[in-house]
């Protein structure tokens, strides 16, 4: 699945975009490159825009190390808000909705809110942003992202 990491501090605020078919490997290569990054603090906002998936493989098998991904991760999502726009006409929409609330209760318990939206403006006044900041640097980024 292609993906694209866009942060800025200055913002405190990031866009994770996913396209075509979300896997583990994947979304787990996206959360460790932003809440990695050495400008990161735990009360930023991200917006996960996956409107652009079009299916999900994720399979049990994924569990062990996404719970010990999340518990690792724990003290960098300790706060803020994460809003995951999905496509609410598509199954893979259903699935990502699902997966987010999945992730957000595994490791250990944080302050962090997350909420699944379908409608972008929706998503961005959770985050409390009118828009999507123009110009986010693009701090990593699948080699297959072309969106």
């Amino acid at each position: 699945m292609p993906y694209r990491v866009a942060f800025s501090s200055a913002e405190a605020f990031a866009v994770v975009t996913l396209s075509d078919t979300a896997t583990w490997n994947d979304v787990s290569a996206a959360l460790c490159a932003l809440l990695g990054h050495p400008g990161w603090l735990p009360a930023f906002s991200v917006l996960w825009d996956t409107t652009a998936v079009t299916a999900v493989e994720a399979s049990p098998a994924d569990l062990p190390g996404a719970r010990g991904l999340m518990e690792a991760l724990a003290d960098a999502r300790a706060g803020g808000r994460s809003a995951v726009v999905v496509r609410p006409d598509a199954e893979a929409g259903l699935r990502i909705g699902a997966i987010a609330t999945l992730l957000a209760g595994l490791g250990s318990q944080t302050l962090r809110e997350v909420r699944t939206f379908t409608r972008m403006e929706d998503a961005l006044r959770f985050l409390g942003r009118r828009t999507i900041p123009e110009g986010l640097p693009v701090i990593a980024a699948s080699t297959t992202y072309a969106h």
